[in-house]
């Protein structure tokens, strides 16, 4: 059969699938776009749905057809149902077809409420098989539930815009009875559109250029949130809002620490979260936990034993030796969430401070410790200097100062939170511009996780809280324990409930609000 070249080739074909309508399940939606190139106001043109559209009605044509024949003995089943312009219906016994009927709506119904369409096409139904059902019991599917009640109440209780179907239908003898959509053929449609394994909105873009029930967003949406390949490479999550830490009251009380690289030789950084007061040593004999705790006790030789020590979770914080170091020194040891350094921020961002200083150093051949020695005693946006919030005092450096300027000086504090706390707040507002709070997780919750920040998604399941803030131990379906920030853990999506309509509340209000405009 050639492809239609004129409007007169789409005439005839269509006049040739009409004929045998009765044996093509749905046939208004399979031939839809064939149907618009024969109104007036649309100029002939030929694309590749059309040829998609013209090769499928082919393959309807030359299928079997799967029909019973009909008896009037045997019980009768009419099942309908209406999509955004189409309607579509059939008779059966026993979920076998007999025939089937479809018919594109008007633009008039498609501006129908829902409950309307959905008489429509019982209306439809058996009128087309009026020759089948008249005088006999039929029973009516649909999955529309408020119809049930409908039919069972009289005919001055129903919305009057309903009133003039329901006087159409009392000429048959029928019995409406709720059948979800999963049993109409739903799933079948569901998995067929989403082989492609699409987004929830592309998702729910293509089904509306074809198919329509209730709640066919909400069936959309379970299915897609369900189905573990698309679960598996879904995007990451959004970053959380920011959630500072408590602000420190003591200088020398709470510090980071984090290592780092410059020129190929390794360093340790250490940086008081009070004064923002940073030391740094080189590492000549490596990174391991004997080395990195002979010049940790360095540094507190001169600083004293603070509270709170913050560093990653990697070697040689994790080894028996750190934690015994700081078991003896009586130091409480709190580790950042794996794969999210902004945890430790201070620690990286007084990382970059020092390598822009050593970069700069080693590009003008100055002295690095003079530009340490200078970063340590200068104020920034007036805020006193990290020498000062440490020390009470100033140092002395290359140039020349009055002797009065390093006597020691009682800081302020009260006035130095106030603006500390007001620059965190500013800090936190423009970073949250791009944020949100996730919801939360709870032990025993099934979850997928990400092994590292580039990986998929695996699935996972909540064991445990751990007393760093949003931290958890996750266990994968082998067994091994993960501890991650609540940025890695995916929250499964509930499944969206079907909503039922209350006809007579949100309905009838509907219902008659359209009587009204009319």
């Amino acid at each position: 059969m050639p492809t239609p070249k004129s409007v007169p080739d789409v005439q005839r074909f269509l006049g040739m699938v009409n004929y045998l309508g009765s044996f093509i399940d749905n046939l208004s939606s399979k031939n839809k776009n064939l149907r618009d190139l024969l109104k007036k106001d649309i100029p002939w043109h030929w694309d590749s749905i059309h040829e998609q559209e013209f090769n499928n009605l082919k393959t309807e044509l030359t299928k079997t057809p799967v029909l019973t024949y009909f008896d009037p003995k045997r019980q009768l089943t009419s099942s309908v149902d209406v999509s955004g312009y189409a309607l579509g219906a059939t008779i059966l016994h026993d979920r076998n077809p007999i025939t089937y009927a479809s018919a594109s709506l008007t633009d008039a119904q498609r501006n129908y409420a829902q409950i309307e369409k959905e008489l429509l096409a019982i209306l439809f139904g058996c009128t087309r098989f009026h020759q089948y059902i008249y005088g006999l019991s039929i029973l009516v599917e649909t999955d529309h539930k408020s119809l049930v009640s409908l039919f069972k109440k009289p005919l001055y209780q129903i919305p009057a815009r309903l009133q003039r179907f329901m006087l159409r239908l009392q000429a048959y003898d029928l019995t409406v009875q709720y059948r979800p959509g999963k049993f109409l053929l739903r799933d079948k449609m569901l998995h067929r559109l989403h082989e492609s394994h699409m987004g929830i909105q592309r998702y729910q873009n293509l089904a509306k250029s074809s198919i329509y029930w209730p709640n066919i967003n909400n069936d959309i949406y379970n299915l897609i949130s369900n189905c573990e390949t698309c679960v598996k490479f879904q995007n990451s999550n959004l970053k959380q809002e920011l959630k500072s830490h408590d602000m420190v009251e003591i200088p020398w009380f709470k510090v980071g620490c984090n290592k780092f690289e410059f020129n190929k030789k390794p360093y340790l950084l250490v940086v008081d979260y009070y004064s923002k007061f940073i030391e740094i040593d080189l590492l000549n004999s490596g990174y391991g936990s004997l080395q990195v705790i002979t010049k940790l006790k360095s540094i507190f030789a001169r600083h004293g034993i603070l509270q709170i020590f913050i560093s990653d979770n990697g070697p040689p914080y994790n080894s028996k030796e750190f934690k015994q170091f700081c078991r003896d020194w009586n130091i409480e040891h709190k580790t950042s969430s794996p794969y999210l350094p902004r945890s430790n921020g201070l620690a990286e961002r007084s990382i970059q401070t020092i390598k822009k200083l050593l970069t700069k150093c080693e590009e003008t051949k100055n002295d690095p410790y003079v530009a340490l020695l200078h970063y340590r005693t200068t104020q920034t946006n007036g805020m006193p200097s990290p020498a000062q919030l440490l020390m009470s005092r100033s140092l002395t450096t290359k140039i020349p100062a009055i002797t009065r300027n390093f006597e020691p000086k009682i800081i302020n504090t009260y006035e130095y939170k106030k603006r500390l706390q007001k620059q965190n707040q500013n800090s936190s507002k423009y970073y949250n511009r791009v944020s949100r709070n996730l919801k939360p997780v709870k032990p025993g919750e099934k979850v997928m996780f990400k092994k590292n920040p580039t990986s998929v998604w695996f699935p996972g399941v909540i064991t445990q809280n751990c007393k760093e803030p949003r931290s958890f131990i996750v266990q994968d379906s082998e067994g091994v324990l993960y501890r991650r920030n609540r940025e890695h853990i995916l929250k499964r999506k509930q499944e969206k409930q079907k909503v039922d309509i209350d006809l007579d509340r949100r309905t009838v209000v509907q219902l008659n609000r359209l009587n009204y405009n009319n």
